[in-house]
């Protein structure tokens, strides 16, 4: 991917993550990345952008699958814990580990079926040896996984395991 192409992939996800582009000069139209309505395509570049964020909001990153029944039975947990604290400088953000070729079936219909309004990223980067250790080195690649974030403040509170909401909590710091 070449310089200019990386620039606006990246813009694109601070744009969409409601971020600010202070530090990227703005151009007039930014083509988007690959996407369906309910969902956007990231790769390993954006995962990196997400994960080095320095601003002062916690960010709370599942990652997930529609396939992974423990990930879909603490979805509701999240989404409850998310509700809870929109008055706080946190932000959830779901990253699906769905294969790329399930986009437009498997997670869309979910998404869609089940009336999801949230922040959600599907991760087209099948290398995971690539990533993994990324988001932190304990991880053994099972899934669900949580990550808790914040740049500013250098929290990064790493959970591999569904969580109930008190262990959520606990772990987010609310």
């Amino acid at each position: 991917m070449d310089y200019l192409s990386a620039m606006k992939c990246i813009a694109v996800l601070l744009l969409f993550l409601g971020l600010p582009l202070t530090d990227l000069v703005a151009k007039p139209i930014l083509e988007p990345i690959d996407s369906i309505p309910d969902a956007r395509l990231i790769y390993g570049p954006q995962l990196d952008s997400i994960l080095n964020l320095k601003d002062d909001t916690t960010r709370v990153i599942n990652f997930w699958a529609t396939w992974c029944k423990p990930c879909v039975a603490e979805l509701p947990v999240f989404f409850e814990v998310e509700n809870s604290s929109v008055n706080q400088p946190v932000k959830f953000v779901y990253i699906s580990l769905d294969f790329k070729r399930d986009l437009t079936v498997a997670l869309r219909k979910f998404i869609q079926t089940r009336h999801l309004r949230k922040t959600i990223l599907l991760l087209d980067e099948p290398d995971y040896n690539a990533w993994i250790d990324t988001v932190d080195p304990s991880w053994q690649g099972s899934i669900p996984a949580t990550l808790v974030l914040n740049g500013h403040q250098k929290i990064r509170r790493f959970h591999e395991g569904e969580l109930d909401a008190a262990g959520l909590k606990k772990l987010i710091g609310l």
